[in-house]
């Protein structure tokens, strides 16, 4: 009897644990298994089955299928997804990531080919968000890796083991080096945007002049 009712309990579990899980298809046919946090106008975001204290990831509505919900209905992505049209006429913001500064419009994070779009007719801008965009990628790769060593000596000298003083040398500089990189990012990406912002609310002024012409006294009128 005892055995039964272990049974009918581990069964119940199992079942409340399969239903307790959402599945987001790829267009690639791919299945992630999750949990839906939120479905955002572009993104998805989900945690991982097991990890709902972990961190949060997203993945873009255009690289999705559907969703089928636990215990719930299956949307098709396919109705859902809004194309989304850069507006060159529009004012950008920079906003702060886990992994760097992003371009901003609408309250929608643009991708690389949707920033090449918007600064088409500003090739120098673009140029700047590239290189931006490099140092806070090269930055950041460079700061984590140092820093996990830098600690791990730094661990061992607190313990009383011996450290390498090459290595916590070595490891220090490469975190410093990597988060002025990653600084140096993001500033050039704040600077643009804020440079095209300014470019966009200039407004043309008309000045009214008086000039001796061979004429005479003339007005000219110049924008």
């Amino acid at each position: 009897m005892k055995n039964i009712a272990r049974l009918l309990i581990a069964l119940l579990l199992l079942h409340s644990i399969s239903y307790a899980q959402d599945t987001i298809v790829k267009k690639s046919g791919m299945p992630i298994i999750c949990i839906i946090q939120k479905v955002e106008s572009d993104h998805i975001k989900y945690k991982n089955v097991g990890h709902e204290n972990g961190p949060t990831f997203s993945i873009w509505k255009d690289r999705v299928v559907r969703i089928n919900y636990a215990n719930g209905p299956t949307i098709s992505m396919v109705d859902e997804i809004k194309s989304f049209e850069v507006d060159t006429a529009q004012t950008i913001e920079c906003v702060n990531r886990y992994f760097g500064s992003k371009i901003n419009q609408s309250n929608r994070d643009l991708r690389r080919k949707e920033v090449k779009v918007l600064f088409e007719n500003h090739p120098e801008l673009f140029k700047k968000y590239k290189s931006g965009r490099r140092l806070i990628t090269i930055g950041t790769l460079m700061a984590l890796p140092c820093a996990f060593v830098f600690g791990y000596e730094v661990g061992k000298t607190i313990s009383y083991q011996k450290s390498e003083a090459g290595l916590l040398i070595a490891s220090g500089t490469g975190v410093a080096l990597g988060l002025i990189m990653n600084h140096s990012g993001n500033r050039t990406i704040v600077q643009l945007v804020n440079h095209y912002n300014d470019q966009l609310q200039e407004k043309p002024t008309a000045l009214l002049d008086f000039r001796l012409t061979e004429y005479g006294v003339g007005l000219c009128l110049s924008f």
